[in-house]
């Protein structure tokens, strides 16, 4: 559990430093490298996440609801 709230915490901080920089001047590529760098850490998140699921009984039983996948291009749109 620790491992999967360490990445979400990382997560949370390339968004955050991500957010407090002016992000009007990025170029696609720095976008692009931001987008692989959170869908890497929710990769990692979600093979830790299938991980407890495995270990936990409790966490086995739930529904788990995979979220949409969006690409740069569609939120340009």
């Amino acid at each position: 559990m620790q491992q999967y709230e360490a990445l979400q915490w990382q997560i949370d901080q390339e968004r955050q430093s991500h957010k407090s920089e002016n992000n009007r001047s990025d170029t696609r590529a720095a976008w692009e490298a931001y987008n692989e760098a959170i869908a890497s850490l929710e990769t990692q998140k979600q093979q830790v996440w299938e991980n407890l699921r495995r270990e936990d009984r409790v966490l086995a039983g739930e529904i788990q609801v995979n979220p949409p996948k969006f690409s740069y291009e569609n939120l340009q749109n």
